[in-house]
């Protein structure tokens, strides 16, 4: 099995991660079933990437903050497969945790950039700008003043798209030029 492990192969990820979830081994199965799942998603196997990333998740408190976190690969899977229902599906289950979080400021922006581009795909643009507005609020309480204007700089897109030209001017004027050339 030690060789097995070792193999980067993905199909033999994948099988590792099974054979430990069928085995009951709790550990075993989450640390092969994520990294399968990250394996099939990096070789655009997005069907891959879901079942492995759902075996995962059936093993999950789905409260906790793992199960939002695969959750959001899930939506990730699937927004990549262009199934924007459901990726924003999965992207609101791994929200609904993390929308009270304020200790990782960069995958929250990242978390709500592909909310927001999955309801825009869904033609929902007005959907993904009240998401903007309330996510925004979240990343911006993280305390990360950088990742904060590069937060606001993307909500200006989605806002000067929907024309909203003085709410975009709004926006970068609040954001500060010296900090994003760190």
């Amino acid at each position: 099995a030690f060789a097995l492990e070792a193999s980067h192969n993905e199909n033999a990820v994948d099988d590792l991660a099974y054979h430990w979830w069928a085995s009951g081994d709790r550990a075993k199965a989450l640390q092969y079933g994520e990294r399968a799942g990250d394996v099939a998603l990096k070789l655009f196997e997005h069907g891959g990437a879901i079942a492995a990333y759902e075996r995962t998740l059936a093993l999950l408190d789905p409260a906790g903050r793992d199960a939002a976190r695969v959750n959001e690969k899930i939506g990730t899977s699937y927004y990549r497969a262009g199934l924007m229902d459901r990726a924003i599906e999965h992207y609101a289950l791994a929200w609904d945790f993390f929308r009270d979080t304020r200790d990782d400021p960069s995958y929250i922006f990242r978390l709500t950039r592909n909310m927001c581009g999955a309801l825009y795909n869904d033609g929902r643009a007005p959907d993904a700008l009240a998401f903007w507005t309330e996510a925004l609020k979240v990343v911006v309480a993280c305390g990360d003043a950088r990742v904060a204007d590069l937060a606001r700089i993307s909500y200006g897109a989605y806002l000067i798209d929907d024309g909203q030209v003085d709410q975009t001017l709004a926006i970068l004027h609040s954001v500060d030029e010296g900090r994003l050339a760190d």
